[in-house]
């Protein structure tokens, strides 16, 4: 089964998960690893966020999915400084 995004996903939520997101993954995480919530690969510490302003959340990110989802969806998500929520 491939890996598919969670439903609380910034993808699912923007409706760019598909169909995949009715699906369940079987596949068990550790929690003590964050993830992308784009692209859910295991992120270093300090890793990049993105803001998106409609939730008022930060959402954590890869560098490749930082840089791609930056004022991308009509602008929904803004990449942070790195010096802001640093993990």
């Amino acid at each position: 089964m491939e890996n598919l995004p969670p439903p609380s996903s910034p993808l699912v939520r923007a409706g760019l998960g598909g169909p995949r997101h009715f699906a369940v993954s079987v596949q068990t995480r550790s929690e003590e690893v964050e993830r992308c919530e784009f692209c859910d690969v295991p992120l270093p510490i300090p890793h990049r966020h993105l803001w998106e302003p409609g939730p008022h959340q930060f959402v954590c990110a890869c560098d490749a999915c930082a840089l791609l989802f930056d004022h991308a969806i009509g602008g929904r998500f803004t990449l942070t400084p790195r010096e802001v929520g640093a993990s």
